[in-house]
């Protein structure tokens, strides 16, 4: 299982007391597609912006594991300052950053499967 589903299934278990109906609700995801991330599918980038905004817990936590500095020093996250709840990055913001992301995946790959098979 890859880190954001790790992360996923440890909020659904310490937040939602493993609960993934509870946790479908509050985030506006359906259950099946829930159990899918827990088996290891890769959420895409319009979902994990709706379990960030509804969770209010920053993109930086769920893809890369990093918490939020409690001696309030800002955080980085493609050059946008997250300081807090009340400057957290918004909704298109992270989006936008998200599918930046499933993009550059998508040409790697790309050349991953070229290079593979061009070395058969």
């Amino acid at each position: 299982m890859n880190d954001i589903c790790l992360r996923i299934k440890c909020i659904i278990d310490e937040e939602f007391n493993g609960n993934n109906s509870a946790f479908s609700r509050k985030v506006g995801i359906l259950e099946p597609t829930i159990r899918s991330y827990l088996s290891g599918s890769i959420p895409k980038a319009d979902k994990i912006a709706a379990i960030c905004s509804k969770l209010e817990i920053s993109c930086d936590y769920l893809l890369l594991g990093k918490q939020e500095d409690k001696a309030n020093k800002p955080q980085m996250f493609n050059n946008i300052e997250i300081k807090g709840k009340e400057n957290k990055i918004n909704d298109s913001d992270c989006f936008v950053l998200l599918k930046k992301k499933d993009d550059q995946i998508d040409k790697l790959l790309d050349i991953i499967d070229k290079i593979t098979s061009n070395s058969r």
